[in-house]
């Protein structure tokens, strides 16, 4: 044969070079992409997988097994399921023979996967360890796998790659930078404070680094956040957020209600159960020292019913109820207003439940700077005793209240108390007056009542009535945390004076400002209208001291000068009173003065701890009708509404004050006039009176022994007129004189008359033959 040409064997060799090129990339498109091969050389790398081109038949790749791949110019791509827990940071070594690479890492959700992170080309350097932070704060939603992708850059690229892939240094990401890393909200009330300028970027709606807190509400309510505190000092805005991160259910930047200033944020909203978050950012692109504090109130949470004036801390004592005050009173948070109507029944115990009646307007006034236009009394109840399934004479009664919610859920807060009319006020009348002068050194009490027999005991004490009486009251100023803080604000004056008299820790270890924001908050101060609603308020307080160790009581009435002095003065209680202005809206000032001498138009000057202004305002109160007149800088005037005391916890009936007394067997029930003795000087006389069922009603009086002054007393006889003739000189001050006869000089005496005069003429013939006369000066006190 003839040999080929030179032409010729290069064209053999083409030919036979192009059939082995498209051998080598038939054999490339028909072998594995990728495969494990464990620590041994890749030249003798078996493949064990099979193709993992699409996501959906990713191969699994454990951490620290190295993989081995190759890419061909068709540009498909190798995927790798990464067999740890999801989040995890990755150090990723890459070994391969061309820098076109290209690595995503994705995260499988419900449907397709997510792209969380890319690496270019550009990244890696042959044989560097990447050392790739996986963002856990990225908004992406909950991940169950992550899938690593291998791919080229450039469509032609291709070669071969090792890649080895291990846990990493995990990311530092403060608690609070973002959703996924939100700082939990668990007490209530709680507090935060955190530098948004140090570590913190920006991860919600704004452009300033922000701080996410998540909470979870069991049951529907509102949530209040807010940044007031002195503490924070940049421009917030503070936002709710749904759970899914994104959609704003409330926003506040600049709030009047931090009266502070400062660009400081309060917010407010109702929210149905489950979970949320809370956003602080900087306005603009500021940041700084953000405090917070956020609060939930869930609708009819802290739930309490009362019947009569004491609520159902009281000691068992106080815990009746007569036909005087029969009333039931529901106390429940209800910021959302979502309770429509309230049934009350009773029972007797362990009977069936009878209907007593239904409230279906929860309205109430409230203590705020302005009038709110409501006059309601809140869920509130008078009843008539008769109606009650128990003998007329009293017994246990347990009562029920049946709340219903706008959603048609219903709620039962039940209590129990007793009916005991032997204490009604219209039952038992003492035979001393609220004024009472005596000159002698015992006083005789005696009762006229319809119910004798029901009455084991009557006690007594004696407490020294000054003629100025004054506490130091700690000053407290409400305008730092809002202009209808006045409630809380009196209520902390109240609590810090409680603590430094008695020894206790009612203010939980709280003060000034701080004090009155969280008093506030738990009686729901700002919530549903400005200031504070009376039911909120009782039910707070209570709650408060309660929560803060206790030892203290709240019990309430209609308001009168004459409670404020027997219950501050003489009982050793706070006072917290509602000034009612003629013009509309309510005030709460806590109580630190009496002036006991009335001014001349009958009316007794009051000292308040204002907490509007800060200080000690007065004004001039009408013992009679209930009004003021003259109080403070604006001499303004009004009617004296519902009074709150805080009374120490009694050891028995009758205990209280720093007076002292005795008790004894009587007048009951033969009604023997009741022997009390009487010192020199002005007392304040409490009578308790307790009943077979071992309850109390406490009754008071101001008396006052004086050593009278005797008038000068002629007698003058007169047989020819028939006349024994009485006369005497007139005694200064005096409003009236009694004539006296007696048997013997200090002998048992029959008042023969009362009269302004000073002579009396009596008939001789009825004179008896011998007898002693006495006239007595009655003064106008």
């Amino acid at each position: 044969m003839e040999p080929l040409s030179l032409a010729s064997r290069h064209t053999v060799r083409g030919i036979l070079l192009y059939i082995l090129i498209w051998l080598v990339l038939l054999l490339a498109l028909n072998r594995p992409a990728a495969a494990i091969c464990g620590p041994v050389d890749p030249l003798g790398c078996v493949p064990e997988m099979e193709p993992n081109d699409d996501w959906g038949m990713a191969m699994a790749l454990p951490m620290g097994l190295p993989v081995y791949g190759e890419q061909s110019p068709q540009g498909d791509s190798d995927w790798f399921e990464l067999v740890i827990p999801p989040m995890q940071d990755l150090s990723v070594e890459l070994q391969m023979d061309f820098l076109n690479l290209r690595l995503r890492l994705w995260g499988i959700q419900a449907g397709p996967p997510v792209l969380l992170q890319e690496v270019d080309e550009g990244a890696f350097c042959q044989g560097e360890v990447l050392n790739w932070g996986f963002d856990p704060c990225l908004e992406v939603g909950p991940i169950s796998t992550l899938m690593l992708e291998v791919s080229q850059v450039a469509a032609l690229d291709q070669g071969n790659y090792r890649l080895v892939v291990m846990p990493g240094v995990p990311t530092s990401v403060p608690l609070g930078d973002c959703r996924n890393f939100a700082l939990p909200v668990d007490t209530n009330p709680y507090s935060d404070s955190q530098d948004t300028a140090t570590g913190f970027r920006d991860r919600g709606f704004g452009s300033a680094p922000d701080v996410w807190y998540q909470l979870s509400l069991e049951h529907a309510g509102l949530l209040v956040a807010n940044t007031c505190a002195a503490a924070t000092d940049f421009d917030t805005v503070i936002r709710v957020v749904a759970a899914d991160g994104s959609t704003v259910l409330a926003s506040n930047d600049d709030s009047p209600v931090c009266t502070n200033g400062g660009g400081r944020s309060w917010v407010s909203t109702c929210l149905g159960s489950g979970t949320y978050y809370v956003v602080v950012e900087g306005a603009g692109g500021a940041s700084g020292i953000e405090s917070v504090r956020i609060t939930t109130t869930p609708t009819g949470s802290n739930a309490r019913l009362i019947a009569g004036d004491w609520g159902t801390a009281a000691e068992p004592w106080h815990r009746w109820f007569s036909r005087e005050n029969a009333v039931l009173w529901l106390l429940a948070d209800d910021p959302c207003g979502t309770i429509q109507e309230v049934s009350f029944l009773a029972r007797e115990p362990g009977g069936s439940w009878l209907p007593l009646g239904t409230d279906t307007d929860g309205s109430e006034t409230r203590m705020a700077t302005a009038p709110d236009g409501e006059t309601g009394d809140g869920w509130r109840l008078a009843f008539n005793p008769d109606q009650l399934p128990i003998p007329p004479v009293g017994g246990e009664v347990e009562f029920q209240a049946q709340v219903t919610f706008a959603d048609g859920s219903l709620q039962s807060v039940e209590c129990s108390s007793s009916y005991v009319p032997a204490l009604d006020p219209a039952s038992l009348v003492p035979d001393i007056a609220r004024y009472q002068t005596v000159h002698d050194n015992t006083l005789l009490v005696s009762f006229e009542s319809l119910l004798p027999w029901e009455y084991v005991e009557l006690r007594w004490s004696l407490c020294t009535k000054q003629d100025e009486w004054s506490r130091s009251v700690p000053p407290e100023w409400q305008r730092p945390v809002s202009d209808s803080h006045c409630s809380p604000t009196a209520a902390a004056a109240c609590l810090e004076w409680l603590d430094a008299t008695y020894g206790t820790n009612v203010t939980c270890g709280l003060s000034g400002e701080d004090l009155v924001r969280a008093l506030g908050e738990t009686c729901n101060t700002n919530v549903g209208g400005p200031g504070t609603a009376h039911s909120d308020f009782f039910n707070g307080l209570q709650n408060w001291i309660d929560d803060c160790g206790g030892g203290y009581t709240v019990h309430r009435d209609d308001g009168s000068v004459a409670g404020m002095q027997d219950q501050g003065e003489s009982q050793g209680q706070d006072v917290i009173t509602t000034l009612e202005w003629d013009g509309g809206g309510a005030h709460s000032v806590t109580l630190s003065s009496i002036h006991n001498d009335p001014n001349e138009d009958g009316t007794i000057t009051m000292d308040f701890m204002d907490p509007w202004t800060g200080n000690t305002q007065y004004g001039d109160f009408n013992p009679a009708t209930g009004t003021f007149s003259g109080y403070g800088d604006t001499e303004a005037s009004g009617t004296i509404g519902p009074v709150y005391y805080v009374c120490p916890v009694e050891n028995g009936p009758g205990d209280g004050g720093d007076g002292s007394g005795g008790s004894g067997w009587g007048p009951f029930p033969t009604h023997t006039p009741f022997p009390i003795p009487m010192p020199d000087g002005r007392w304040f006389l409490k009578l308790t009176v307790v009943t077979q069922s071992g309850h109390a009603l406490d009754l008071f009086s101001i008396v006052e022994r004086q050593q009278a002054e005797s008038p000068v007393v002629r007698l003058h006889v007169s047989p020819a007129q028939d006349l024994l003739q009485l006369s005497w000189l007139p005694v200064r001050d005096a409003l009236a004189y009694e004539v006296y006869q007696l048997d013997e000089p200090w002998g048992g005496r029959t008042l023969l008359t009362r009269t302004t005069q000073t002579s009396l003429d009596l008939a001789l013939e009825a004179a008896p033959s011998r007898a002693f006369y006495r006239v007595v000066t009655v003064y106008a006190h």
